[in-house]
């Protein structure tokens, strides 16, 4: 017999070593981890500016109107290439149009007389407003107009617009974080998002927000968004998920408004799921006006696999004043009530 050193090699031997030796080879991710690049991202603080936009505009005759919400006259070389009709005419000539509602009929003179002496406190001219818009001013949106509001009859247009906080947690919305940025990026100042390592139920998941954060899905935004991170789970929110779900808000709020430098008393913050997303024209509304009351509530319509199949009755979602610096305690009655 032969040697073991001379002994031919068994093939199929070698292959098993092979096979094991590449089981256990480490695989390298695709992409870096977005954990690794966080770096100090989490720990930012940001800076609150004024909001300098014109939003209100001074006619001639000296009515103040929503820009947004007022119909303007067409440009003069438009009304040369078509001649509209007076209906129109008499509706988009000017910002404002004389409040003859609840004046009775006079004749020329006694008209020539009382031109030059207006009663005081009335106001001889109003804007016109678009569809949708309502109001002295033009600055109510239908959502405001309809609504069990009970001082609409007070609201009056801030000198300085207040600042607009937004709250959100984020787990794997991000399409809907593309329709809440589109829609409210013009009403909002700061977008506060909240991710965590961990789900609702306390399982490891990967930062995919930050990821997309980091390689520019949402830099048109970028500049209006103070990212939290939650790298810790609750104790008990594995057996109450409750508990879970309140820290999460609890934590959002208090991480993200101690990050925040120059907040004042009346700017507003708004705490929402990432499939509540509330109307602009709502948003621009407590911005823009004093007069409503705190806490608010905002009625939204529920949708279902989209935003064109209407479902009945409302979500109602409580937004305003926040109590000890916590934001679950906007979305629990039983704080206030």
């Amino acid at each position: 017999p032969s040697s073991p050193t001379n002994q031919r090699p068994d093939p199929q031997r070698e292959s098993a070593v092979r096979v094991a030796v590449n089981k256990f080879q480490p695989r390298h991710a695709s992409t870096p981890d977005p954990l690794k690049s966080l770096g100090d991202l989490h720990r930012r603080t940001h800076f609150l500016q004024d909001d300098r936009i014109p939003y209100f505009v001074r006619t001639k005759a000296g009515a103040l109107c929503f820009r947004q919400g007022t119909e303007v006259a067409p440009p003069k070389d438009e009304m040369l290439k078509v001649r509209p009709s007076v209906a129109v005419i008499g509706q988009r000539r000017i910002l404002q149009k004389p409040d003859e509602s609840k004046t009775p009929a006079k004749s020329v003179e006694e008209s020539g007389a009382a031109r030059g002496k207006p009663k005081r406190g009335k106001r001889l001219v109003k804007c016109v407003c678009r569809p949708g818009w309502h109001g002295p001013y033009c600055g109510v949106p239908t959502v405001v107009h309809h609504s069990n509001l009970p001082t609409k009859e007070r609201l009056t247009p801030r000198e300085t617009p207040r600042r607009v906080i937004n709250a959100i947690n984020v787990n794997h919305e991000f399409d809907l974080l593309h329709v809440r940025f589109r829609e409210l990026i013009q009403a909002v100042d700061l977008f506060v998002v909240c991710e965590s390592n961990f789900t609702a139920y306390g399982e490891r998941r990967p930062l995919r927000f930050l990821h997309l954060l980091l390689n520019g899905t949402y830099d048109y935004v970028r500049h209006k968004i103070l990212y939290v991170f939650l790298d810790h789970f609750p104790e008990g929110g594995r057996q109450d998920g409750w508990i879970a779900d309140d820290y999460l808000r609890t934590f959002l709020t208090r991480n993200g408004m101690a990050r925040i430098k120059g907040v004042r008393s009346d700017d507003v913050f708004l705490i929402n799921d990432a499939d509540e997303i509330p109307a602009q024209e709502g948003v621009l509304f407590l911005k823009l006006f004093d007069g409503w009351t705190e806490p608010f509530a905002i009625h939204m319509r529920k949708s279902l696999y989209g935003f064109f199949w209407k479902q009945l009755g409302s979500l109602e979602v409580v937004s305003g004043d926040v109590y000890d610096n916590d934001g679950i305690r906007l979305r629990r009655r039983e704080y206030y009530t």
